[in-house]
């Protein structure tokens, strides 16, 4: 979003009438941006101050949708009021310094240098809080704004997603994860213990939780390394990125086995039969192999192959880490369950088990697809200053 400023550059006759026309049916549509003004007032400022008008005809060549908003000190302010960001304005560094320093897919320009050719300044955060109050803008995109020196010399500009509403969002967003390990807590007690009512274990259920938080970063390490390039974020998914989320998927794996031991190291001291029956009847026997294998893919293999750095910038190797640990989350839940439920008989892994994956991984792709059909998936704006704030 931007504010215009001023340009020695004129329109001809012709561009000079079509652009006050398209000013004042924006005006005349949106009249709740501007009470109190008169467009008769507005347009006489703008005849008599054709390099104004041509800044204004800039924002609107690019995709803009400049629209008066105020008065500032005796001058008419025009904000940006496109609903997302222009076209013909994104993908752009800060400025020059942020665009000099980019080595790979360098972007065609930077938003200061054209702020300052086409004769507008970028909004303050002060203005871009007023800016939300008067509708629906950034719903899906984001926005540069000016960065004082102090912040500067720490990154590449401010980055402005959507700021109405973040203090809600900000109270919601705890919310969500303090219910969402919650929630999870309390499906593991009542859709996989309740199977063995007289068995008890308080720490299960963060256990459990703790479990499907490291197959969630897993899975979307197989998401991201699978689709980047398809998506064409190639260019803005680095390897520092990947190294990061190789240390969080290593560092989870380390919890979960902790979680893992400290639950079985309290059984085994305790030695109350209503606790062992649950965890031996697992590990001896038909069903010792499968135990076997979950310790394995989900701890052991994962633990040694992504130790190093390498393997986490590896794509290929990485990947094959979390396919395995995806592997071993699934027999984990099946050795939680279908003991309780077979009737003694030991495991068999057919049909009925492959079907109820498909059906649920299909289920949570076509979700996937869904969503990311309908909401961004990503602000190229935003990966592209992490990229950038990288360097420093």
């Amino acid at each position: 979003m931007s504010k215009s400023t001023s340009n020695k550059k004129v329109l001809s006759p012709n561009q000079r009438e079509e652009q006050l026309a398209a000013l004042k049916a924006r005006f005349e549509k949106s009249m709740g941006r501007h009470q109190g003004l008169v467009w008769a007032k507005v347009q006489a400022r703008l005849e008599a101050n054709a390099e104004k008008l041509w800044s204004l005809s800039e924002m609107e060549r690019t995709g803009g949708e400049p629209d008066v908003v105020g008065v500032k000190s005796g001058e008419f302010v025009f904000f940006d009021c496109s609903a997302q960001s222009p076209k013909g304005r994104v993908s752009f560094c800060y400025d020059r310094e942020a665009l000099d320093s980019r080595k790979e897919h360098k972007p065609k320009n930077n938003v200061m240098d054209m702020a300052a050719a086409m004769g507008i300044e970028l909004l303050t955060e002060e203005e871009y809080f007023a800016l939300q109050k008067l509708g629906e803008f950034d719903t899906k995109s984001s926005s540069w704004l000016q960065t004082p020196p102090d912040i500067r010399e720490l990154g590449d500009g401010r980055p402005a997603d959507r700021l109405e509403g973040r203090d809600a969002i900000s109270r919601d967003a705890a919310l969500l994860v303090v219910g969402y390990a919650f929630g999870y807590s309390l499906l593991a007690f009542e859709l996989i213990m309740s199977l063995a009512h007289k068995w008890v274990s308080n720490l299960f259920g963060a256990f459990y939780f703790m479990g499907s938080f490291l197959a969630a970063l897993m899975a979307l390490a197989v998401l991201v390394l699978a689709v980047r390039r398809r998506m064409g974020l190639a260019g803005l998914f680095s390897a520092k990125q990947q190294h990061d989320l190789g240390k969080l998927c290593f560092g989870f794996t380390v919890f979960w086995a902790y979680l893992m031991w400290a639950q079985f190291l309290v059984i085994w001291y305790g030695n109350l039969p209503e606790e062992t029956y649950f965890i031996f009847y697992r590990l001896i026997g038909p069903w010792r192999p499968i135990g076997v294998w979950v310790l394995l893919l989900v701890f052991v293999v994962p633990f040694i192959g992504l130790l190093g750095v390498k393997p986490k910038k590896h794509a290929p190797t990485f990947v094959t880490f979390a396919l395995l640990s995806l592997a071993g989350t699934w027999l984990e839940r099946y050795l939680e369950i279908v003991p309780s439920i077979n009737g003694g008989v030991g495991p068999a892994i057919g049909l009925p088990e492959t079907a109820s994956t498909l059906l649920f991984g299909g289920l949570f792709l076509l979700s996937y697809g869904w969503f990311g059909g309908r909401y961004p998936m990503l602000s190229p704006r935003l990966a592209a200053d992490a990229l950038e704030r990288e360097r420093h």
